[in-house]
């Protein structure tokens, strides 16, 4: 946002108080559960408002000296309004007074220095924040303003750099140096600091959203271009600048296409989760864990992440395979081997026996597998405590009383860095979509209306390749299991992929065509139309719920600027 300084040049003695006595406003700073008491150091100040009838525009607040919630990292925001006045272009201005204003603890010097503040044009009702400057002493705060005005509110909040129209009244966020109101087409400074975050919150209006469906917002972070899909219920991204700043690039955020889609570009300090937990989920879009840099983790064997819009769904991703199979491989056999399901098997039985390259479970059955190994003291190994701990931490299992597990809320999937990238893309679409089967009972509805109505020797074939495959064997007599498999490998794929998938993939496989030849046959000349069909009307329903399409479960990806 541009740069405002001015000299700020006030005969103090015509509008401070002349003595050093404490004269409290009846504004005070909200600061977390505290109140922090503002003193009044002009007659405006008292009552936080500037009426017509009053000489002065201005208002000088201070500080209790005593307090230590004024500092880096802070900043003040407040509520303002404004009324109609009769000049054409009325302004305000909101800045710090510092410890050199001042010639006594309440009382300020006749004249004051420079200050760079916070400006624009007085109408209507703002919320304007600004922050703590480093290496300064802030001892209080002043308004001006060419028409009546009232403050609201004021509170000592985390700084934030942007700015938001979602709200009732528009905010405006600045860091110390200041700035104006009301460009929010300009750049948002994003200037590296640690654990920071870019919120591109979006529109919510359903005809916006309708009728720019197929809308790509593009902004330039840093350097990098980030494609945003417009989709229904989606109302915040959250992007990591520092993970997106390119060298030779400003360190700046701005909209490139669809302005008129985006709500506000909020750069604003990464929260710490105050729950017990080994490792927080990062909040993350599918569209960009998978080219989330390994150099980046918390950790050097695995990284997790929470996806934005089902925050109940965490993603896992692994240095390699091996460490997936200590997080995962025991609990595969538990909830979809056939012949081991719902038992707890030793790693001399596992050692020799695939898992799988990619996971996804559900709550139900993480708590099962948890409890049982509590029940009979199984000896679970560092991983797997690990990863019991983090879902507990985060919800998805829950303790009783008695110490014993039960169901939460969510579910969980896990990909590993030894894929190919285009075997991790379709892994995150795939178990993405068992995941959100999982927690979505429309979803699973719907699944089971398009499976009762598929052609039922295109799916005798897939239930014969799931249970002769040795790397699924899944258990065909689980119907949950297999529906939710029959959509993953249906919408795993663009829609112009579907066919040639089951036909030119399946189809073609060893052991599916030793044992079914008929079925296989079957499929080759019906040219795999039938799963095709079917993933036509699963397609749609993911456009109209989520903005999603077969193949695609992320509505972020990062992109090329020219």
């Amino acid at each position: 946002m541009k740069l405002l300084k001015v000299f700020v040049l006030i005969i103090c003695s015509a509008l401070c108080f002349s003595c050093t006595k404490k004269t409290a406003s009846v504004l005070t700073a909200q600061a977390d559960t505290a109140k922090i008491p503002l003193y009044a150091l002009n007659k405006n100040a008292e009552s936080a408002e500037i009426t017509k009838k009053q000489n002065s525009g201005y208002m000088y607040f201070a500080f209790d000296e005593c307090s230590d919630r004024i500092c880096d990292g802070k900043a003040l925001e407040i509520k303002i309004s404004f009324a109609k006045g009769s000049a054409e272009q009325p302004k305000f201005c909101l800045g710090w007074l510092f410890d050199e204003d001042f010639v006594a603890p309440f009382k300020l010097a006749k004249t004051l220095g420079s200050h760079p503040f916070v400006s624009g044009k007085a109408e209507n009702t703002l919320c304007l924040s600004i922050a703590v400057p480093k290496n300064k002493i802030v001892r209080g705060f002043f308004v001006y303003s060419d028409v009546a005005t009232k403050i609201e509110s004021a509170e000592i909040v985390n700084a934030r750099i942007g700015w938001s129209t979602k709200g009732e009244a528009a905010w405006f966020g600045f860091n110390s140096e200041g700035g104006v109101t009301g460009e929010i087409t300009n750049p948002v400074d994003i200037t590296s600091r640690p654990a920071m975050k870019l919120t591109v919150q979006l529109t919510e209006d359903p005809v916006l959203i309708a009728k720019y469906a197929k809308q790509i917002i593009r902004l330039n972070v840093g350097g990098t271009g980030i494609d945003i899909q417009i989709a229904p219920h989606q109302k915040n991204i959250t992007l990591y600048p520092s993970l997106l700043q390119k060298a030779d690039a400003p360190q700046t955020a701005s909209i490139i296409n669809g302005s008129s889609l985006v709500s506000g570009l909020i750069y604003e300090p990464v929260l710490p989760v105050d729950v017990e937990t080994p490792l927080a989920p990062i909040v993350a879009e599918p569209g960009l864990i998978a080219d989330w840099p390994k150099s980046a983790w918390r950790r050097d064997d695995f990284e997790v992440f929470s996806w934005e819009q089902f925050p109940n769904i965490l993603f896992f991703d692994t240095r390699n395979y091996e460490i997936q199979d200590l997080l995962f491989k025991r609990l595969a056999f538990f909830v979809e081997k056939a012949g081991y399901t719902g038992k707890l098997v030793s790693d001399s039985v596992m050692k020799n026996q695939h898992g799988f390259n990619a996971h996804d479970y559900r709550a139900e059955s993480l708590a099962n597998f948890f409890e049982l190994a509590r029940v009979n003291n199984f000896p679970l190994n560092e991983y797997e405590i690990m990863l019991r701990d983090i879902l507990i931490g985060h919800g998805i299992i829950t303790v009783r009383n008695d110490g014993s597990y039960s169901a939460g809320l969510g579910a969980l999937l896990s990909i590993s860095q030894e894929s190919s990238n285009y075997l991790r893309w379709k892994f995150i679409a795939h178990e993405g979509l068992h995941c959100i089967y999982f927690t979505n009972s429309d979803f699973r509805h719907e699944v089971s209306n398009v499976y009762s109505q598929c052609d039922r020797t295109s799916l005798e074939f897939l239930l014969k390749y799931f249970s002769v495959t040795p790397s699924l064997n899944y258990d065909i007599k689980d119907t949950y299991l297999i529906e939710n498999e029959f959509m993953a490998y249906l919408l795993q794929q663009q829609l112009s992929e579907v066919a040639d998938y089951f036909t030119k993939v399946l189809a073609t496989k060893r052991t599916i065509n030793e044992k079914c030849p008929e079925l296989v046959n079957y499929v080759l000349e019906t040219e795999g139309r039938e799963f095709y069909n079917a993933a036509v009307k699963l397609d749609s329903y993911l456009s109209e719920k989520w903005g999603f399409a077969s193949g695609r479960i992320w509505l972020v990806r990062t992109s090329k600027l020219k």
